[in-house]
């Protein structure tokens, strides 16, 4: 590896950080996957606590500008929602029944102990 390629990919590894670190702020408890490549300008996001096929993607452009994580914000809410889950923490007990091509159909939440 040549210092160019050092530099891009430690480029890379700081915008994967700083999507996935205001992604775990706003989300806390989810787990998210950030692969950055700058030549072709894209960063894609995918929350693995839900099938593999479900992310997003953003521009690096976007989200090196100032305020460009609202972006990152924006998206990861969306996502959640459009798969049924509430946006902010994930709930400790959560239970997704999932179809056979693993797309999830309901939610719901349990807590230990009687009531």
């Amino acid at each position: 590896m040549n210092s160019g390629q050092f530099s891009t990919a430690i480029d890379e590894n700081k915008l994967c950080a700083k999507v996935g670190k205001v992604l775990q702020e706003h989300y806390p408890g989810w787990s998210w996957y950030v692969d950055c490549t700058l030549s072709t300008g894209i960063i894609s996001v995918r929350c693995l606590n839900l099938h593999g096929d479900y992310g997003f993607v953003l521009y690096v452009k976007d989200v090196e500008v100032s305020g460009g994580e609202h972006s990152a914000i924006t998206a990861g809410g969306e996502l959640l929602e459009r798969c049924n889950f509430p946006r902010g923490k994930r709930p400790e007990q959560l239970i997704a029944d999932r179809d056979s091509r693993g797309n999830i159909t309901t939610m719901d939440t349990y807590s230990a102990g009687g009531a």
